[in-house]
């Protein structure tokens, strides 16, 4: 059990310092947002980047965040039913509904992210919603690699919740 809990304390870790660094995009984008209102309505010179870039670093900040909220146990449930159940009928419900539908959809996820991913490597994809046409595959990437730590965070909580179940300890 001590081997366990040190592999989920690592995984946490993990977790946790990513998300520290993932929490600084959110100024790249109030910068690049800040500056095309700027440039647009106090220059009248609109930027042809902005928007690429935008949609990119919010993107990137939504999918990188999946795997902190699973850590920090954020995601949404339904209160109403789940919070009239026992501790260990919670625990149960989340085993269940992991099996039944967290772990499919990572699944398939993480498995289309990578086929998307590696597509827009091989054939060196660009964007195509504005003239400035950068490359997407550094943001696919970021997006492949969102969903493995996510799977990673679902592997431990599931791990974790199993163990809250047969134990009735905290690891």
């Amino acid at each position: 059990m001590h081997i366990l809990r040190v592999i989920l304390d690592g995984i946490d870790w993990f977790l946790e310092k990513s998300a520290e660094v993932f929490k600084w995009l959110i100024l790249g984008l109030i910068f690049c947002i800040a500056y095309d209102v700027l440039m647009r309505y106090v220059f009248n010179m609109p930027t042809i980047w902005s928007f690429e870039v935008s949609y990119m670093i919010g993107g990137s900040m939504m999918v990188l965040g999946g795997g902190y909220l699973i850590l920090r146990d954020g995601h949404v449930k339904i209160d109403l039913i789940y919070s009239r159940l026992s501790r260990r009928q919670q625990l149960t419900l989340d085993i269940f509904l992991a099996l039944l539908l967290f772990f499919p959809m990572a699944a398939l996820l993480t498995k289309f992210s990578f086929d998307f991913t590696v597509h827009s490597w091989r054939m060196s994809e660009t964007s195509t919603h504005s003239f400035w046409a950068p490359p997407l595959f550094p943001f696919r990437t970021i997006v492949f690699l969102a969903f493995c730590l996510l799977d990673i965070a679902g592997i431990s909580w599931f791990i974790r919740n199993i163990v809250r179940l047969i134990a009735r300890e905290e690891i």
